[in-house]
C-alpha cells in the first residue's frame, strides 16, 4: 500500500490521508546564476498540511487500478491502512514512509513530519549568452516596428551625413586659412592688411538755410 500511495502522490502532487493531513509536493522553479553563468534545475520538497485538502475524485479509481482490485475493496484497504498508521503512531512508533518521510506523534497527539530530501532530476547547465551579429529581428522604434537590418541602414546613413558635414567644415576652414595667408603675404605680413585701408572722404553738404538780406 505504501508504494501505491507514493505513486499516486507523485502523480497528483498531493495526497490526503484522513486524520494525518495532506501531503503536498512543492516545486521550486529553476534559478539563474548570472555571475557564474549557470542555471540550476527546479527543486522539489514535501510538506504536510494538517487536515487540509480533499482527495481527488479519481483517487479510489486510480488506487484500485494500481492494486488491480475493485474500487470498493480499494476503499476498505485504504481505510485499514489509515487506521493501522494512526494506531502505530499513537503507540509511540516512528513510521518511515519510503520516498516521503518519517511520521511520529508526541504525547499531546501532535504529528511530527520529517520529509526526505528529494534529489534533483536534472543537472545544472551553463548559460552562455549567444550573440548573433547578423541575425534579423524586430525592434520597436517609437510606435513603429522596424527590423534590425533597417535600423542598421538608417544609422549608417546618419553617420555618413555626420561625416560629410565635418568634411565640409574642414574644407571651408582650410580655404579661409589659405585666403588669410595670402592676404598677409601680399602685405609683408602687416597686421593692417587685415583691416579696410580705403580712405573715405565725406562730401560737403549744401547749406540747409539762407540768410535774409
Amino acid at each position: 500500500m505504501y508504494d501505491e500511495l507514493y505513486q499516486l502522490f507523485i502523480l497528483q502532487k498531493e495526497l490526503n490521508v484522513p486524520g494525518i493531513g495532506n501531503f503536498v509536493l512543492n516545486r521550486k522553479p529553476a534559478e539563474a546564476n548570472f555571475l557564474e553563468k549557470l542555471i540550476h534545475p527546479p527543486g522539489y520538497s514535501i510538506s504536510l498540511v494538517k487536515e487540509s485538502g480533499t482527495s481527488s475524485p479519481f483517487f479510489l479509481k486510480n488506487l484500485a487500478s494500481l492494486l488491480n482490485i475493485p474500487e470498493g475493496e480499494a476503499a476498505d484497504r485504504f481505510n485499514s491502512f489509515v487506521i493501522d498508521l494512526k494506531s502505530k503512531m499513537t503507540e509511540g512508533k516512528e513510521m518511515t514512509w519510503s520516498g516521503i518521510g518519517t511520521l511520529s506523534m508526541n504525547s499531546r497527539g501532535s504529528i511530527k513530519f520529517l520529509p526526505f530530501p528529494l534529489q534533483d532530476t536534472d543537472d545544472t547547465v551553463r548559460a552562455e549568452k549567444v550573440i548573433r551579429e547578423h541575425s534579423e529581428h524586430t525592434v520597436l522604434v517609437g510606435e513603429r516596428e522596424r527590423t534590425s537590418v533597417e535600423m542598421t541602414k538608417l544609422l549608417s546613413q546618419a553617420n555618413r551625413k555626420k561625416i560629410k558635414w565635418w568634411i565640409t567644415a574642414v574644407i571651408a576652414g582650410l580655404v579661409l586659412a589659405i585666403f588669410i595667408f595670402l592676404q598677409f603675404s601680399k602685405n609683408n605680413w602687416n597686421i593692417s592688411a587685415a583691416s579696410n585701408s580705403q580712405v573715405i572722404t565725406p562730401e560737403q553738404e549744401a547749406s540747409s538755410y539762407s540768410l535774409l538780406q
